[in-house]
């Protein structure tokens, strides 16, 4: 064998790359290949290959399960579980020495999802009983483990303990949102478990219902969590006691208070004032839902200074007038003066914002560009994200928030309300060409727009200066909500885009009708065609260019030439 193909690393890279077919193969040549082999196949075990793994300790068997069996309408919804048909092997036998050395030492990330609906028709319980059995108290199933998810029940959590040690660096934990209506901490001990298990912990992720007993227990916990660097927790209505636990968390870089995801009810009322110490000094990420950014978030960011937050992600449960916002966007460069990326956003959905319209809380609080003034000092802003149904922005509004940002490279302001039930002005696709021409990295832009070309210019010269002077296309993605074309309009709307858009941008719309619809879909088809047939034309202006600049530079070698001989 060459030696090349002795070199592990090499190997390794190779093999990763293969089909499960050819790796098993490959694990037949000799035991270097075949260790290799293993390493890659068992890096990872999940609920498909948990089944295949027990079976390497001990034959399986299939067994109906009783309580599913009796609620099965068919053979087709009857619940199965997996057992081992024998007795397996006790833990000082050789066959569990073999397991534990050439398969459990191997695995590095557990997936375990044994609660997504319809992902499986088996019950690992009693599997997972019996290893939980036969393996020795002292040592970890997996000692080599060091990513552990969990998305089950609040009832199997017991089975998830026996993979919990010192190595695991990365947890994530998901519990169904209605698995018990009140959460007893003596049958579901998770934070004793990981406060003497995996204390080592740099990423931890826990999504399930925020019950209150959870708080104390979850913010005691945080402190002794001093090497985390990314933190997802549940939506408590308070979280003032698990800011302040933070304190000890130096490294923490990334905070999510989203909860689950099926977990739309809840939103944090209370975030406290002053953080004590050091605590969040390292934070780059925050994303929070509130329930009102003038009672919840204002007296946070009006204490703090967090210099090394990048991110900030907030969601609102309701629609925030243009007052709050405003002096929400004026915090914003005190609290963190080296923001780089923002989303602000709301819960309501399109239903409630229309009736938030006809009583008229929306339409006397539309947003101008007064409400933007203030984070326009974050000067350092790449990308941006604002949802309100009522955005109130002109074309020159545009050009002062892309001089304001040059580095934007994604820019998303969204007014959810159709064309129908407003009577504002908004940007037109002139916007688009300022964006583009003062933003030389954009690529992601979502706007409302009026698609009439000659809305705010009559004339048709003016049209074309504006696409003499657009820059070169960039956009990748262009999100254009409920702005609506003109009957006819189709083709011209996407002979303008095609200046701004590349011939492989994504444009996607809002459903305002089939009619609507129709139209922009006759956009994107077209689109490709004209971003194409202009790039064309461009590089050939710009070789013709280049051929008259060499002409101009031969006469001008021809002509001195001319004059040394004649001097002669």
């Amino acid at each position: 064998m060459h030696p090349v193909l002795q070199v592990v690393e090499l190997l390794h890279i190779i093999f990763e790359h293969l089909k499960p077919k050819d790796q098993f193969s490959c694990a037949t040549v000799c035991r270097l290949w075949s260790e290799v082999t293993l390493d890659i196949l068992w890096y990872e075990l999940d609920d498909l290959k948990l089944p295949v793994f027990a079976s390497l300790l001990s034959p399986l068997k299939e067994e109906e399960n009783v309580s599913h069996q009796e609620n099965a309408e068919n053979s087709e919804d009857t619940k199965l579980s997996y057992a081992f048909a024998d007795d397996p092997p006790n833990a000082n036998s050789k066959d569990w020495r073999r397991f534990e050395l050439n398969y459990c030492s191997r695995i590095r990330v557990l997936r375990f999802e044994g609660n997504l609906e319809g992902m499986h028709k088996h019950m690992f319980s009693p599997v997972l009983m019996a290893l939980q059995r036969i393996r020795p108290p002292s040592s970890p199933l997996l000692p080599n483990l060091h990513a552990l998810t969990w998305d089950g029940t609040f009832y199997d959590f017991a089975h998830s303990v026996m993979f919990m040690h010192e190595g695991v660096r990365h947890c994530c934990m998901r519990y169904g949102i209605d698995d018990v209506p009140k959460l007893d901490l003596n049958e579901f001990p998770l934070v004793q478990a990981i406060q003497t298990r995996m204390l080592s912990l740099t990423s931890l992720e826990l999504e399930m219902v925020p019950y209150e007993e959870l708080l104390g227990p979850l913010a005691e916990l945080f402190g002794y969590l001093v090497d985390l660097t990314s933190l997802l927790i549940p939506i408590f209505p308070d979280i003032t006691p698990i800011l302040s636990s933070l304190s000890n968390a130096k490294k923490l870089n990334s905070l999510q208070i989203t909860g689950h995801e099926d977990d739309v009810d809840n939103s944090v009322v209370q975030a406290g004032g002053q953080l004590e110490g050091d605590a969040l000094k390292s934070l780059g990420v925050l994303e929070i839902i509130v329930q009102s950014y003038l009672k919840t978030l204002s007296p946070f960011l009006s204490c703090n200074h967090l210099a090394s937050l990048h991110t900030l992600e907030v969601e609102s449960c309701s629609v925030e007038t243009a007052v709050t916002i405003k002096n929400l966007f004026q915090l914003v460069p005190s609290f963190a003066p080296n923001l780089v990326g923002c989303m602000f956003g709301f819960l309501e959905n399109g239903e409630e914002c229309r009736e938030h319209f006809e009583s008229h809380r929306i339409y006397s609080n539309s947003l101008t560009l007064d409400s933007f003034r203030g984070i326009l000092q974050c000067r350092g802003i790449e990308a941006f994200q604002l949802d309100h149904p009522n955005l109130h922005l002109t074309n020159s509004d545009i050009e002062e928030i892309a001089s304001a940002w040059p580095r934007l490279k994604s820019f998303e302001v969204y007014s959810t309300l159709p064309f129908h039930v407003r009577d504002i002005p908004t940007p037109t696709l002139r916007a688009l060409f300022t964006l583009t021409r003062l933003c030389p990295n954009l690529e992601e832009v979502g706007l409302l727009m009026d698609t009439d070309l000659f809305n705010d210019s009559k004339d048709r010269p003016a049209y074309a200066n504006m696409v003499i002077s657009a820059a070169r296309p960039n956009l990748m993605n262009l999100e254009v909500g409920c702005s609506e074309i003109g009957p006819g309009d189709a083709a011209s709307v996407a002979r303008t885009l095609s200046h701004v858009c590349r011939p492989d941008c994504q444009l996607s719309w809002a459903d305002t009708g089939r009619t609507m619809m129709a139209r922009w879909k006759t956009v994107e088809e077209n689109l490709p065609l004209f971003s194409r047939l202009h790039a064309t034309v461009k590089d050939q202006k710009t070789r013709i260019s280049f051929l008259e600049q060499e002409l101009e530079t031969l006469q001008e070698r021809i002509s001195g030439y001319q004059g040394a001989c004649g001097g002669l």
